[in-house]
């Protein structure tokens, strides 16, 4: 458990570490700037670039084995006051500072030994992959902060790094049907010709006119799309997802079929969807869920926010099983995840936070809320460990 009110404690001792008699020369006022503030302060000296990335591994460990924060802090005072010793365990360092900065009095070593464990390795990788456009022509582009303008004679792409705006062109020539892909640990968004918007979630696949013809506006999703149509009531617009069919005039959806199952959550307007079978129509804060395996449609009253709150930037997660939230987190930050105990994928979390860079910070969270589920991190692989 987690120490509270051992902050003020040791304030004083702070102080006289940024005195003259800071052996190190450290700037502690920066060290506990980056804590606080996740970010690399400028001009940090090799020292205290080093007693940074050891404070915030000891940080991401809050939650393993811990020792009193008086023994900790007795054990950098004996040996800061050591006039032989030049340079301190930083990891001891770490730790002390840690304890001041979390207010947690948290602390972690071994079990049952004297020695600070190997090196932790922290989810902090950034997504490599890029989003790709595949025009109709063939030509494929590759999306990044340096994509220029394209043009032609059926319509103007303003493309960025998280988003592409087609402008409608000459219609009554054929039009050419693009392919947008979007890679694990990305989100984009896409605005279509007729101006209808459409954010779609990691892993995710959209393929679309570059132009609308006179007729109909049609696509095709697999992954998670929210669409929020255009108006027109002389065209509809119909999304088909695996087996079923959408169609709208106007109005704010979302769509997820990332397996055989596909579902639709309707947040404004009206949508139908449909199969060969027969169809549902829905209003708003309805959705239907068609089973891929039994062929059948039906359908709920659900909390919409709950459905679509990845497009407004959030991660939430209401009582759902660890096997489910690991699976978003994989596609969501591209990293993989193994559970030591298969048992402990069924353990529930409700989870309400804001999409933040760094899968590491998400992980932190799930720790917090229950200590014996660790997460152990090699490369892009998380091993989730269940220990009572």
């Amino acid at each position: 458990m987690c120490l509270d009110g051992k902050i003020n404690h040791h304030t004083d001792n702070l102080v006289d570490m940024n005195s003259k008699d800071n052996e190190m020369g450290i700037d502690w006022d920066k060290i506990l700037d980056g804590m606080d503030d996740n970010h690399i302060p400028a001009r940090l000296t090799p020292e205290e670039l080093e007693l940074l990335a050891s404070a915030r591994e000891m940080q991401a460990r809050l939650g393993a084995d811990q020792f009193a924060p008086e023994d900790g802090w007795a054990l950098f005072e004996q040996q800061r006051k050591q006039k032989k010793v030049k340079i301190f365990n930083l990891l001891k360092v770490a730790a002390a500072v840690l304890l001041l900065i979390a207010g947690a009095g948290c602390w972690w070593m071994m079990s049952g030994s004297g020695h600070a464990n190997k090196k932790v390795q922290l989810a902090d990788q950034l997504p490599t992959t890029k989003v790709q456009l595949k025009l109709g022509d063939g030509k494929v582009i590759t999306i990044d902060k340096d994509t220029q303008l394209l043009q032609s004679s059926m319509v103007k792409v303003d493309a960025g790094k998280n988003a592409i705006i087609y402008e409608a062109g000459n219609t009554a020539a054929a039009a050419t049907i693009d392919t947008l892909d979007i890679p694990r640990g990305a989100q984009f968004f896409l605005q279509l010709a007729d101006g209808t918007k459409v954010w779609l979630n990691a892993a995710s696949r959209l393929i679309y006119p570059a132009t609308f013809d006179q007729h109909t506006r049609e696509v095709y999703v697999k992954g998670e799309a929210y669409f929020d149509v255009a108006p027109d009531k002389n065209h509809p617009f119909i999304v088909h997802a695996g087996d079923v069919d959408m169609k709208v005039l106007g109005t704010a959806f979302n769509v997820n079929n990332y397996t055989k199952d596909v579902v639709a959550t309707l947040a404004s307007g009206r949508i139908a969807v449909q199969k060969k079978t027969g169809s549902v129509l829905l209003e708003p804060g309805q959705q239907a869920v068609y089973s891929g395996t039994h062929g059948g449609i039906g359908t709920q009253w659900v909390e919409v926010s709950t459905y679509t709150a990845w497009k407004d930037g959030e991660l939430f997660f209401d009582d759902a099983t660890l096997a489910d939230i690991t699976t978003v987190l994989a596609r969501t930050y591209d990293y993989d995840f193994h559970f030591e105990n298969p048992a402990v994928a069924n353990i529930r979390f409700t989870l309400d936070m804001n999409h933040t860079a760094l899968l590491q910070d998400v992980l932190n969270k799930i720790n917090q809320s229950d200590r014996k589920v660790k997460f152990e991190v090699n490369d892009r692989v998380v091993t989730v460990i269940y220990q009572p």
